[in-house]
């Protein structure tokens, strides 16, 4: 796995004083983690947020091996074999799709790494829209690297600072496809436009005011009243400036949204096109539970597993919190569940509530390369995403809903985003608020009822295939660029 630890800054350092005498804030580079190293080995990434607020991350030549934690005692013996994970795949898809009849240079533009769930979508549709014959860069913020995360990418990466060199023909991109209104992406694309001329299609995936809001520690109403130059000074770099946002969508050539309600920040009379997310179908797919993998584990053949994968940060450090609400509540009342996590948490959501949760969860971290989940989320019996209709989701389509929905497990998820487009008790299992007491009961109710899981189990499925295709995505996206370039 892959963890990221929260640090207390400016901790007194004389010591790197001395060896730095000339940088005046050596005596300050000091930190401190209350937080525990799991036991395992591995090498130490450090990532700075710079004065200018670029992000940089760096690797250390420092590897930590840790024999144990709290939750792991000195009869862990680390140096036995690895248990292999089934790594089963599929092929990909049988046909090719049919070639283009008027190739283009796509650049797409990412405000952060390759390692966001962002960037799942985007090489996704890079892949596919490289295989009709167009020719597609992805340029990241930063940390080229983890563009090895993507297995055989048939498109181009580059740094922001890179975005500027020209495609193998000689000229610039035809269309410009900015993920997302961040300032980093904005500012890129209009010093590209501006440079070459080409068409800007402008991409939504969140309430970016409400991000904000959350980032700042404020509502929307006091971000409102905020001046341009407060917002100027507050604004980082990776998130949306309320006016410039605005501004940059109002000259776009057209709008693609992850979910339909976002159309509501799109400007009158701009082209616009839903784009839903949908999961690798090499890797995603109905697999059976893997009952000796969970015996490895202790799980006991009837506790139930739930699977929980993504990243805990301001926006939605609320309702995670209520899923593992949700699994003390469920194990105090005597029903055996344990949840397993992938992901960082960017913050500490749990509080008091992390000691006595601890037992029934299985944090694994980030796993850095995203066809290794599957195997994971195969331990499943159900799979839960938290949340309410509120100001947050109602605007998103949560990207791990395909994956959830192509495994073939039952389903539990609120009536906002994608819960308002399924058929409740027959596509999943659909609660008005997905809080602590509504998922214990739901879990509940399906460990009691075969038939339904069932029933949910083959609506996923079904579901899946009929909605979630980044082929006929890519193909629905090459048809908005092919009218916008014509227009």
């Amino acid at each position: 796995g892959h963890r990221e630890i929260a640090c207390t800054l400016n901790q007194p350092r004389p010591d790197v004083a001395a060896t730095y005498p000339a940088i005046a804030h050596a005596a300050r580079a000091g930190f401190v983690s209350e937080d525990f190293l799991v036991a395992g080995h591995g090498p130490v990434r450090i990532r700075a947020r710079l004065a200018d607020g670029r992000t940089v991350v760096a690797p250390s030549n420092v590897s930590f091996s840790i024999a144990t934690d709290e939750n792991h005692g000195p009869e862990l013996d680390l140096t036995l074999p690895r248990l292999g994970l089934d790594s089963l795949a599929r092929s990909r898809s049988m046909t090719a799709p049919p070639p283009t009849a008027r190739p283009l240079n796509i650049l797409f533009i990412l405000p952060g790494s390759f390692a966001a769930n962002s960037a799942l979508h985007v090489a996704a549709l890079a892949d596919e829209l490289a295989a009709a014959g167009h020719d597609c860069a992805v340029a990241v913020a930063h940390d080229l690297a983890t563009l090895a995360h993507h297995e055989r990418p048939a498109f181009r990466g580059l740094l922001h600072a890179e975005a500027g060199v020209a495609f193998p023909d000689g000229r610039g991109p035809d269309v410009l496809h900015a993920w997302t209104t961040r300032e980093n992406v904005r500012v890129l694309a209009e010093k590209l436009r501006a440079r070459h001329g080409c068409r800007v299609i402008v991409h939504l995936e969140d309430n970016e005011q409400q991000l904000l809001a959350h980032a700042l520690h404020c509502d929307l109403a006091a971000l409102g009243k905020m001046s341009e130059t407060e917002l100027d000074r507050l604004v980082p770099d990776d998130l949306s400036h309320p006016h410039r946002s605005r501004a940059f969508l109002a000259t776009a050539d057209g709008v693609t949204v992850i979910a339909d309600r976002l159309r509501e920040f799109v400007p009158a009379g701009r082209p616009c096109q839903t784009l839903w997310p949908a999961a690798d179908a090499r890797y995603f797919f109905p697999r059976p539970r893997p009952d000796d993998f969970r015996r490895v584990l202790d799980l006991a053949p009837d506790e139930t597993v739930l699977f929980y994968h993504g990243n805990v940060h301001a926006a939605n450090a609320g309702e995670v919190r209520e899923l593992y609400a949700a699994v003390l509540q469920l194990n105090r009342a005597g029903h055996a569940v344990t949840l397993v996590r992938t992901g960082l948490d960017r913050l500490d959501f749990l509080g008091p509530l992390a000691a006595e949760v601890a037992p029934h969860v299985l944090a694994l971290g980030q796993i850095l390369h995203h066809r290794h989940l599957p195997s994971l989320m195969a331990l499943a019996d159900i799979f839960v995403q938290p949340g309410e209709p509120d100001p947050f989701n109602d605007y998103r389509f949560p990207s791990k809903l395909p994956e959830f929905f192509a495994l073939g497990r039952p389903v539990i998820l609120p009536r906002t985003n994608l819960g308002t487009q399924l058929r409740p008790g027959l596509d999943a299992y659909v609660l008005d608020k997905a809080d602590a007491a509504s998922i214990a009961a739901a879990v509940i109710a399906l460990r009691a009822d075969p038939a339904l899981c069932a029933r949910l189990s083959a609506g996923a499925v079904e579901f899946a295939a009929a909605h979630f295709s980044w082929r006929r995505t890519a193909e629905t996206l090459a048809k908005f660029y092919a009218s916008v370039a014509a227009s």
